[in-house]
């Protein structure tokens, strides 16, 4: 025989009220992370690139989440590929850089609120001072990720696809990575001068190798993320794989120095560039270190 178990009205009507009023108590949006006030971006700044001479990478932003903050996360990975992240050549006397870093919401003054005003260590530190490196310990030169992202106490979290995380890439030159040196005084008349060049007086340097040369139309709407590829010229062997492009090209006119304006010149390659367009350098030498630099219009 079939049992049927009735509910009357009443009882429904005072369980439904009590989860609408649970559900209320619950925010479904995620943490915003934003820049510090009175600055327009956040640091790092979207394709940052620091110089062969400096080791910090000062942090500035602020999170806040009304719900309150449950975690803020800050990492940084290799990004030399891509998003590939496999190699084909490996250099023992350099190492990969990463960065990670959780602040709990146990760390919080304000639990809606947190800026990196209130903590004076969130700085990344290329040298010693980075728990993961030595004294004598020496950065694979090239592009990497970073991205912060929050959680909070409702379990909401920020996402790339959602474009809430903050993300993009550093690019880290060192000096014994290769060089390249830009005339900005002929950019400002429409001319490209200047030169790419092994540091020959670093003990650590090696030949160039490889050569990529793109100008890459930049999406407005996707300011953190690398543009649609327009042209590009390769030149050499690369250690690195990349997804975006082959992975050898035409012989290099020198392993090391080239002649930037001889170079644009002989492939035809104009400098007139749009006004959402910039022109891109990715330079890797024999040991694996990249040097990327870019010049926008």
């Amino acid at each position: 025989m079939k049992r049927r178990l009735y509910l009357s009205l009443p009882i429904l009507l005072i369980f439904n009220f009590a989860c609408l009023e649970e559900a209320e108590d619950i925010q479904f949006d995620e943490p915003q992370i934003n820049p510090l006030e009175g600055l327009q971006s956040i640091s790092p700044q979207y394709f940052k690139i620091v110089r062969p001479d400096e080791n910090e990478i000062p942090l500035a932003f602020s999170v806040q989440d009304d719900s309150g903050i449950e975690e803020i996360k800050i990492e940084s990975h290799s990004g030399f590929d891509g998003h590939t992240h496999g190699r084909l050549a490996f250099a023992n006397n350099f190492l990969l850089f990463n960065y990670f870093h959780v602040i709990e919401a146990s760390e919080l003054e304000d639990p809606t609120f947190f800026s990196t005003t209130e903590d004076d260590n969130l700085t990344i530190y290329l040298d010693e001072r980075h728990d993961g490196l030595g004294e004598d310990d020496n950065i694979l030169a090239g592009p990497y990720h970073f991205s912060i992202t929050a959680t909070d106490v409702d379990g909401n979290e920020t996402s790339y696809r959602e474009n809430t995380t903050y993300h993009t890439v550093i690019y880290i030159q060192r000096p014994y990575a290769p060089q390249i040196e830009i005339n900005s005084d002929d950019l400002s008349r429409g001319e490209i001068r200047g030169s790419i060049f092994r540091n020959t007086v670093h003990e650590l340097s090696s030949d160039i190798g490889f050569l990529w040369l793109f100008i890459e139309k930049k999406d407005p709407e996707k300011p953190n993320q690398e543009g649609e590829i327009m042209e590009e010229w390769i030149w050499g062997e690369a250690n690195w794989p990349h997804q975006f492009r082959e992975n050898s090209g035409k012989a290099l006119p020198s392993s090391q120095e080239i002649d930037i304006k001889s170079l644009i010149e002989s492939e035809n390659i104009s400098f007139d560039l749009a006004e959402d367009e910039r022109m891109v350098f990715w330079i890797e030498d024999a040991n694996g270190n990249i040097t990327v630099e870019y010049i926008d219009n």
